[in-house]
């Protein structure tokens, strides 16, 4: 039980940090000069398909480049928790992009939380999909 808070928390506190992130980009977008009409409706939300495509784009990057780059993302890192493969390797490109494409349908519907409470692991569909594992630094499998 205690991994599954630390997920929910490193996940809230990563969407917080990503949503200011893709504002702040929206905003230094926006100052250079590049496609202003469209940085405008996104962060004044006058298109809100714009603004969900954008911000799930933006979302999507944050977690992709994060995991396969340091096999954590900053929420995780702060709750100590990290990525790996079932084997505890570091998980292959395909494997992070298939866990992060799966990562919308796991948070629209709440797949995710479903599979995480009923997973031995605490595993979400995205984790099951792509054969990877969130484990905490201190632990063993």
């Amino acid at each position: 039980m205690r991994k599954l808070v630390k997920r929910i928390l490193a996940f809230q506190l990563d969407l917080f940090i990503a949503s200011i992130l893709s504002f702040v980009f929206a905003l230094l977008l926006l100052i250079i000069g590049k496609t202003h009409t469209i940085i405008i409706e996104i962060l004044f939300l006058r298109s809100e398909w714009i603004s969900v495509i954008y911000l799930l784009f933006f979302m999507f990057l944050y977690f992709t480049l994060q995991e396969c780059l340091f096999k954590t993302t900053i929420g995780k890192a702060i709750f100590g928790l990290y990525v790996s493969d079932e084997h505890g390797k570091k998980p292959k490109f395909i494997q992070i992009l298939i866990r992060n494409i799966f990562r919308i349908t796991d948070n629209l519907f709440w797949i995710g939380s479903f599979t995480i409470i009923k997973s031995n692991e605490n595993k979400r569909l995205g984790d099951i999909v792509s054969h990877t594992i969130i484990y905490e630094r201190n632990c063993s499998k």
